[in-house]
């Protein structure tokens, strides 16, 4: 799965997806459910990457089941997150909504601070594409303060691209 990963960021995508299938299906073998759920997620990614939003929201459908199953609050809290990743391209705020509503109280409860900045940028976005600038902006500068908690600096630097689409649009 790591290996699907690097291919992955470097961009090799019929690599990354050869590499999370292998990896599924020595999961599979082993009934390894939450590696499974993990490797469909790297799947999902990869193919919301790729554009290929179906593909990607079946993915992360699988993943989500999975981890249902087997109780894994931190990774349903990323799978709502990707579903709503997937959903923000529609522009089918209410779904995205929802989506991000199941994601941000487990979030909360685990105290997973990424998370949570994630959540707040996407729910900003959501607020800036509806021309609610000012409860984007606070969206938005909440997600940059618990970014800095941790320090992620690809979660920083697309706040930032976040904040100045929001700016672009309210100006623009």
């Amino acid at each position: 799965n790591l290996l699907g990963l690097i291919y992955e960021e470097w961009n090799d995508f019929d690599k990354s997806k050869e590499y999370h299938l292998k990896s599924l299906d020595l999961n599979r073998k082993a009934n390894k459910v939450y590696d499974m759920a993990y490797n469909y997620n790297s799947l999902g990614a990869l193919y919301l990457k790729m554009n290929k939003i179906d593909e990607a929201v079946g993915f992360f459908m699988k993943s989500l089941t999975l981890r249902e199953q087997i109780r894994d609050e931190d990774g349903m809290s990323q799978s709502y997150v990707n579903l709503g990743n997937c959903v923000h391209r529609s522009g089918d705020y209410v779904k995205e909504l929802e989506y991000y509503s199941k994601a941000l109280p487990i979030a909360r409860k685990l105290g997973n601070i990424n998370r949570l900045s994630i959540i707040s940028q996407a729910l900003g976005e959501i607020y800036s594409d509806k021309a609610q600038f000012s409860k984007a902006d606070s969206l938005l500068q909440d997600a940059l303060a618990i970014a800095r908690q941790v320090n992620n600096k690809k979660v920083l630097r697309n706040i930032y691209g976040s904040l100045i689409a929001m700016e672009q649009r309210r100006h623009g």
